[in-house]
């Protein structure tokens, strides 16, 4: 079975660094779900927008 590489907060780009950064101030490390969501900048920036939204709700 292959496996999925979660990349760290260097690894993913470079326009996710302030997200992940404002991410693991707030919880005190960085989750491996959005350093993995990192990995697609669209992908992470429309969960980021949506869990915002939510907590508005």
């Amino acid at each position: 079975m292959a496996r999925i590489t979660i990349p760290t907060r260097d690894q993913a780009p470079t326009n996710t660094h302030s997200t992940l950064d404002a991410i693991g101030s707030q919880v005190g490390f960085i989750p491996n779900m959005f350093r993995m969501l990192a990995s697609s900048p669209d992908t992470f920036a429309g969960i980021i927008g949506f869990q915002g939204a939510m907590s508005k709700a």
